[in-house]
C-alpha cells in the first residue's frame, strides 16, 4: 500500500521519534569513530559493495513492535546528539521524503555508507545534503510499480527504465525531465532544494535500493556480482552482532576513542588504534529497559587481552564520574571471545541518556 508524499516533517511526533531513535541507536557507533541479514535466508547485506565502511541494519517489525514509550525515545535521541545522530535520522526520514515511502512499512532495511563522512561539525543543512547521498536497500511488499509510481508522485518526475543484468533493474528521471513544476531554471526535481532527485534499483523479491547514482550502481553491480560484496573484519562485525532490531558495524577511522576520552584508558589508549572493526546490537526491552552490546573486533589475541584490561578500567574510571553511571558500570559485563572483545549492558535507559550527557559535556 502507498503512503502518501507527505513529508516526514509533519509526521506525528511517535512515528518520527521511532524513526529517529532507530537511526539514533545506528549511529551510536558512527559518531564515536567519527563512528542490519536476519538469518541466512535474508540476503541483503551481500548486494553491499565491498568498500562499505559503516553497515547499519534495521528490523523494521521488530522496532515499530517495541514498547519504548514516546519521551523515552524522544529522550535518547537528544543525548545522541552528542554523536551526530542527527545525519542518520535524516538519512532515515529522507527515504520517504524523496520516494514517498513509509520506510515503517518496510520488513528491513540496510543503510550503507562511509564511516568517513560522519561529522558532527556540520549545519543542519549540510546534514540534511548528505542525508540525500545515504544508500538504503530496503525489503518491502511494495510492487515495482507502486513503488515507481510513488517516486514519480513525490519527485513530479517521469523515470524511465533499463535493465541491471538478470532480474535487477535501474531507473532514474527521463532525460530533460523537470520535476516539482520546475520552469526549465535547473530545477531537477526530489525535495524542491536543488536535490539530484534519487535514483532506484530493483533488485527483485520485493528489494529495492534508493540513493545516489554512485551508490546504487554499486549495489546493482554487487547484487549481480560484478562487484565484490562486504567481507572481511566489517561483514565479521556484523554477522556477530547480528542479534537485535538493530544491528551496526563499522571500520574506524583511526582510534574510536576521542582524545578528549583518553583519561578512561589511563594512558593505555594506544590498543584502541588496533581496533580493526565495531559491532552494536540494541534492543529496547520495556520503556525503562535497553539491552546494548559493544563488539571491538581487533587481529589477535594478545592485543585482545590487552584491550579488556583496558576496557576493564575505563568502566571503572566511568563509574566515578557519576552515581548513575556508576550503577550502569556496575551492571556492565566484559567478555573476550579469542579476538573479539565485548561490552554488554541491560538497564535502566536513563543511565545511557547520563553517560551520553557527561560525554557531551566533556
Amino acid at each position: 500500500m502507498l503512503t502518501p508524499p507527505e513529508r516526514a516533517r509533519d509526521a506525528s511526533l511517535s512515528r518520527r521519534s521511532l524513526l529517529a531513535a532507530s537511526a539514533a541507536a545506528i549511529s551510536l557507533t558512527a559518531g564515536c569513530t567519527g563512528f542490519l541479514e536476519r538469518d541466512a535466508e535474508s540476503s541483503l547485506v551481500d548486494a553491499v559493495p565491498g568498500e562499505t565502511t559503516l553497515l547499519a541494519h534495521l528490523d523494521v517489525g521488530a522496532v515499530a513492535d517495541g514498547e519504548a514509550s514516546e519521551a523515552d525515545l524522544e529522550a535518547a535521541l537528544e543525548g545522541l546528539d552528542a554523536f551526530g545522530s542527527e545525519r542518520a535520522t535524516e538519512a532515515i526520514v529522507a527515504f520517504e521524503d524523496r520516494t514517498g515511502l513509509d520506510p515503517l512499512e518496510a520488513n528491513e532495511a540496510v543503510l550503507f555508507g562511509d564511516v568517513d563522512a560522519i561529522s558532527s561539525d556540520v549545519s543542519e543543512e549540510e546534514l540534511a545534503s548528505a542525508a540525500t547521498e545515504e544508500t538504503i536497500i530496503v525489503d518491502g511488499d511494495w510492487s515495482e510499480d507502486d513503488v515507481v509510481a510513488s517516486l514519480e508522485e513525490t519527485t513530479d518526475l517521469e523515470y524511465e527504465a533499463e535493465s541491471a543484468g538478470g532480474d535487477a533493474e535501474r531507473y532514474e528521471p527521463a532525460s530533460g525531465a523537470s520535476g516539482n513544476g520546475g520552469d526549465g531554471d535547473g530545477d531537477d526535481g526530489g525535495d524542491g532544494d536543488g536535490d539530484e532527485p534519487p535514483v532506484l534499483g530493483v533488485l527483485g523479491d520485493g528489494r529495492y535500493v534508493v540513493g545516489d547514482e554512485d551508490g546504487v550502481d554499486a549495489a546493482l553491480e554487487t547484487h549481480a556480482g560484478d562487484e565484490e560484496a562486504v567481507s572481511g573484519s566489517i561483514r565479521s562485525a556484523y554477522e556477530g552482532a547480528n542479534d537485535g532490531p538493530v544491528t551496526v558495524a563499522a571500520v574506524p577511522d583511526g582510534s574510536p576513542l576521542p582524545d578528549e576520552f583518553a583519561f578512561l584508558a589511563g594512558g593505555n589508549d594506544d590498543i584502541f588504534e588496533e581496533i580493526d572493526a565495531v559491532g552494536l546490537q540494541y534492543d529496547t526491552i520495556d520503556d525503562e529497559t535497553v539491552d546494548l552490546e559493544l563488539d571491538f573486533h581487533v587481529g589477535d589475541d594478545g592485543d585482545a587481552e590487552q584491550l579488556e584490561t583496558v576496557l576493564q578500567g575505563g568502566l571503572s574510571a566511568l563509574g566515578e564520574l557519576d552515581d548513575e553511571l556508576s550503577d550502569a558500570s556496575d551492571e556492565a559485563t566484559l567478555e573476550r571471545d579469542e579476538t573479539v572483545v565485548s561490552i554488554a549492558y541491560q538497564g535502566d535507559a536513563d543511565a545511557v541518556a547520563a553517560l551520553l550527557a557527561v560525554l557531551e559535556g566533556v
